[in-house]
């Protein structure tokens, strides 16, 4: 009885208790390829800012831009202009290089001989107030070498204002000049004087207001005996002897020259500094028995210390060393050329590749051009 009520329990048994059902699990088989070293390197490069592109790339190319060169090249050059002299206006006269004799700052270009290199130095005239009117032309007729007595005309030309422009006539002997007023252009006749020096000189000066003054002068007188070492020079009166062709040096200074004349065994030093002399002249006096220079004065930089004859002027002797400053070039030989005229009114010296006229008693110095 009790084995046939066992299974109707078990099932009454069943119904009472709730039983979770019991999932089996089912199995998806699928393989996992072991990664070549190339995807190795694809993950590892993951880890940097930029990740390699998983997809195949289309790399899109931008054609270079092609440039034609041009035929021809225009280049367009704007000069700069450096600053020489005072520009003189257009239509004056230039035979003659009249430097300011109050204070002339000159430095000429030097051209040594055996001596040494070629030194290079500019030309520089100090700027000087430009002048207004000009003298364009003086003609003495029939000529300028006439016998005492003779007479002559004098014609001019000139652009100065009116009331502006005087006529002056130097006689020798005389202290002052005669001096008259005249219009910009003109003529008057003169007689040449016959007396000891049968000679006088002309000259036009236009002065107006206070700008500078404009000159040309015109000697007038007999022939001369003896001619001049650079040819000829208007405003001259005749030599008084033969030229001193000798040889000689010169060197340039910061303000000034020295040149010395062979033949006269002098030095002449000319200077830019006011306050005395323009020019001196000192006997040389050194020789080879003396130190060249003072080994204990050291120039500065891009200046020398003068030696031989010229060094001992300048280091024995203050008041010049100051008005001339340091050398600026080495000394270099030139031919110096020296002639006077008749009156002893100036003197003539042929410096390194110039003519300088050398005023009575050191007053003043200039550069003329024959």
């Amino acid at each position: 009885m009790m084995k046939r009520l066992l299974p109707v329990i078990v099932l009454l048994l069943a119904a009472c208790i709730e039983v979770e059902p019991v999932l089996q699990p089912t199995l998806t088989a699928s393989v996992t390829p072991t990664p070549d070293v190339a995807m190795l390197a694809t993950q590892t490069a993951a880890a940097r800012p930029t990740d390699l592109p998983t997809a195949t790339p289309t790399i899109t190319l931008t054609p270079p831009v092609l440039v034609t060169p041009p035929t021809s090249v225009v280049i367009s050059i704007t000069p700069t202009l450096l600053p020489t002299s005072t520009p003189r206006p257009a239509g004056s006269p230039s035979p003659t290089l009249n430097l300011p004799t109050l204070d002339p700052s000159v430095t000429i270009p030097l051209t040594p001989g055996t001596a040494g290199p070629t030194p290079t130095l500019p030309v520089t005239v100090t700027p000087y107030p430009t002048p207004v009117g000009y003298v364009t032309s003086l003609i003495a007729t029939p000529n300028t070498r006439l016998p005492g007595g003779a007479p002559f005309d004098l014609i001019w030309q000139s652009s100065a204002p009116d009331g502006s422009l005087q006529l002056c006539q130097e006689i020798p002997g005389a202290e002052q000049p005669d001096c008259q007023n005249v219009s910009p252009n003109g003529s008057r006749q003169f007689t040449v004087p016959d007396g000891e020096i049968r000679a006088t000189r002309l000259s036009l000066i236009v002065q107006v207001d206070n700008n500078a003054p404009e000159a040309m002068a015109l000697a007038v007188g007999e022939p001369c005996e003896h001619p001049w070492f650079f040819g000829s020079l208007p405003q001259a009166y005749c030599p008084q002897s033969e030229p001193l062709n000798t040889g000689g040096a010169a060197q340039f200074f910061q303000r000034g020259i020295m040149v010395y004349v062979g033949t006269l065994d002098r030095i002449l030093v000319l200077h830019t500094a006011t306050g005395g002399p323009l020019w001196e002249i000192y006997e040389d006096t050194w020789d080879d028995s003396q130190p060249i220079d003072d080994p204990g004065i050291v120039p500065p930089e891009g200046f020398y210390q003068p030696q031989r004859g010229f060094g001992q002027i300048w280091r024995d002797n203050e008041d010049l060393r100051f008005r001339l400053g340091w050398a600026t070039d080495p000394e270099g030989s030139i031919a110096a050329d020296y002639q006077c005229d008749r009156l002893d009114e100036a003197c003539y010296l042929l410096g390194p590749g110039q003519v300088f006229r050398l005023e009575p008693d050191g007053e003043a110095w200039s550069v003329v051009t024959p």
